[in-house]
This record gives C-alpha cells, sequence and structure tokens, in this order.
C-alpha cells in the first residue's frame, strides 16, 4: 500500500506541494535522528497515533511538529492508507527546553528559586528552596509563598508592601522573617523582578530567596554590644559627674576656711603651712574641675559660656595656680602679656 498524507504546512503550503509526497516521498522531511521513530510508528500502524517529532523546513531550519494520523477504510472496512495531521510545536518544544536549562542553572545554586504565576502562585522551586524551606514543589504549588512561609512574628509592613508590590505587576527587593517547615525561624532576602512576555505582558515572577539568618544574628549581636557599650559610658559618665560633684563642694567649703585662716592673725610658719595647704587644695579643686568637664564632654552635656573678663587679671591668677607646680621642677614659669592691647575679651575663662 502507498501512504498518503494531507499535511498542513501554514507558511510550507508555496514550498512544499503534497503531490512531492505520495509514496514514501514524506519520508525525507524527517530529522535524521528521528526517523526511525516515526517509521517504527509507522510500521505498527500509527499505534499509539499521536507522536512529537523534528521535520526540516525547505529553508533548512528545523521544525517540532504533533502527528496525528488515523486509518483511510475502504466500503468493505479493509485499511487502503493513512490520513494524517502535523501540528508546529516549535514555539511550545522551545520554551520546554529553556526551561529544563533554567532548571538545570537554578540547582546548581545555593538560593532558593521560585517562579510564580502573574497572581503569585507558585510555579516550580528549585531543590535549593526546599533544603532551605522544608516545603517541596508538592506542597507549595499553586500557592502563594507567603501563606506558608510567613508567621506571627514577621513585619506585617513587609507583608503588605510585597503584596502590593506582586499585585501591582512590579518587582520588590526586601528582607523578611519567614518559618521554616519545621517551625523554626530565619531571615531572607528576597529579590523579586516580573516575567513579561515579548509583548510587555506579565507571565509571572522569579524571586530569588538567600537565607541571611546568620548575617541579621551578627548585625542583632553589633546593636546589643554597641548600646552595653553605650549604657556602660553613660554610667561612667554620670558616676563621674556626681562624684566630682560631691568633692568640690566640702573642696570649696576647705578653701573658704583656708582663706579665711590666711586672713588671721598667724606666725611666719603657720601662714607658709596655710598657704601650702590652700595652693594645694586649689591644685585638688582643679584637678576635680577637669574630671567633671571630661565627664560632661562624654555625657554630650558640656557647654561653653561667653563671659566678659579681663584676660591680663585672668593670666595673673593663671600664673598664681601654676607658679607651685613650676617651681616644684626648678622652672621659672613667664606669661609675656606685651602684645594684649585690649585686655577686654569674651570667651569661656573655665
Amino acid at each position: 500500500q502507498k501512504t498518503a498524507y494531507e499535511i498542513t504546512y501554514g507558511d510550507w503550503s508555496s514550498d512544499v506541494c503534497s503531490s512531492d509526497l505520495l509514496g514514501h516521498g514524506w519520508i525525507r522531511i524527517l530529522h535524521p535522528e528521528d526517523r526511525e521513530k516515526v517509521l517504527t510508528a509507522a510500521r505498527a500502524g500509527f499505534q499509539p497515533s499521536q507522536i512529537e517529532f523534528r521535520v526540516l523546513h525547505p529553508t533548512g531550519r528545523i521544525v517540532w511538529v504533533y502527528g496525528q494520523a488515523a486509518p483511510e477504510r475502504d466500503y468493505h472496512g479493509d485499511v487502503v492508507g493513512y490520513v494524517g495531521t502535523l501540528t508546529d510545536i516549535t514555539d511550545r518544544i522551545v520554551a520546554e527546553q529553556e526551561l529544563k536549562k533554567l532548571s538545570r542553572i537554578a540547582s546548581q545554586t545555593s538560593e532558593g528559586v521560585v517562579i510564580t504565576d502573574a497572581e503569585g502562585y507558585v510555579q516550580w522551586i528549585n531543590e535549593s528552596f526546599w533544603h532551605n524551606t522544608g516545603y517541596t514543589l508538592e506542597d507549595i504549588r499553586g500557592r502563594k509563598p507567603g501563606e506558608v512561609l510567613q508567621g506571627r512574628e514577621t513585619d506585617p509592613h513587609t507583608i503588605h508592601f510585597m503584596h502590593n508590590a506582586i499585585t501591582q505587576g512590579e518587582g520588590f527587593h526586601v528582607e523578611v522573617l519567614n518559618y521554616h517547615k519545621q517551625g523554626q525561624m530565619f531571615w531572607s532576602d528576597i529579590c523579586c523582578n516580573p516575567l513579561l512576555d515579548e509583548a510587555g505582558k506579565l507571565e509571572g515572577f522569579l524571586a530569588i530567596q538567600s537565607n541571611i539568618t546568620a548575617k541579621k544574628q551578627t548585625e542583632q549581636q553589633l546593636i546589643q554590644a554597641k548600646e552595653a557599650a553605650e549604657a556602660a559610658t553613660k554610667a561612667k559618665s554620670a558616676f563621674l559627674a556626681t562624684m566630682s560633684h560631691e568633692i568640690r563642694t566640702p573642696m570649696n567649703g576647705v578653701m573658704g576656711m583656708l582663706s579665711l585662716l590666711e586672713h588671721s592673725q598667724l606666725s611666719e610658719t603657720q601662714r607658709s603651712q596655710i598657704h601650702m595647704a590652700k595652693t594645694s587644695a586649689e591644685s585638688l579643686l582643679s584637678i576635680i574641675n577637669d574630671i567633671l568637664d571630661f565627664s560632661k564632654v562624654e555625657a554630650g552635656k558640656l557647654e561653653l559660656e561667653t563671659l566678659e573678663f579681663n584676660l591680663l587679671t585672668f593670666l595673673e591668677d593663671l600664673a598664681h595656680t601654676l607658679t607651685p607646680t613650676a617651681k616644684s621642677k626648678s622652672l621659672d614659669l613667664i606669661l609675656d602679656c606685651a602684645g594684649i592691647c585690649d585686655p577686654r575679651v569674651q570667651g569661656d575663662p573655665g
């Protein structure tokens, strides 16, 4: 029997005539790698009668087709031939091949990969997503990731932000607290981008999920350490400020009593002793004032005053204060004030 086919060619109609395919001429359009598969099906009477294979277009390109065949019988019921159709399925095959390639690539990364439809319902996940979350494709297919991953301590503002982005067909990048299938909490960095077709129509979303739990724990530890250090500094500054104030108050009383004694009737020996005690008290008071100022600086409470004072008088007092220390080191202290034309200045004499 001769096997004749009525073949739908689409844009081939002007290139190939059905008469060219009468007899076994149709075999010449089969792709060499698929020829044996198609011929085996033909010898078996095309049972099953559906098969996918490649054919060679007259222009040289390879086209995937979906073939169907049915026997043609005469009035006695005997098979006298077959009638079949070929449907171009190249676009579908190419898309499937691209998806398989994407799957192979995605399976090599440690990040979780999720592909959803345009409404955000899961269509595919890679193996890393399963390892990271505990959810298999069977668990999560047809559901939104947030339905299974987010829980009571997930920030509601972040959930609202992601939902709005998906609703508007937009991508987003967030850090969100998720929950493993076994209940453990973990942090994820999620970068989600829309997938558009050639016409710019939204087809779905591709999301990459990275586990950043360790990074978040480190950040939290740093924050806690910083807060502890700040608290310790504040406590130290408060202690110094309190102690400096508590010490300075009685020191002022000691200075006052020494000044009163200095102006009373004293022998030269007693006057010298009072002077030494007063000088030591002034030095100690100066140290106390320095400590108080230092604690104020650390506490962020030091305020500079703007006062009008006489610079010459100020320098004279300063010289008297520093002279005992200079003498103890066998030094002469000389303050040259010849260049001061107007001693009236404004500033903080402290």
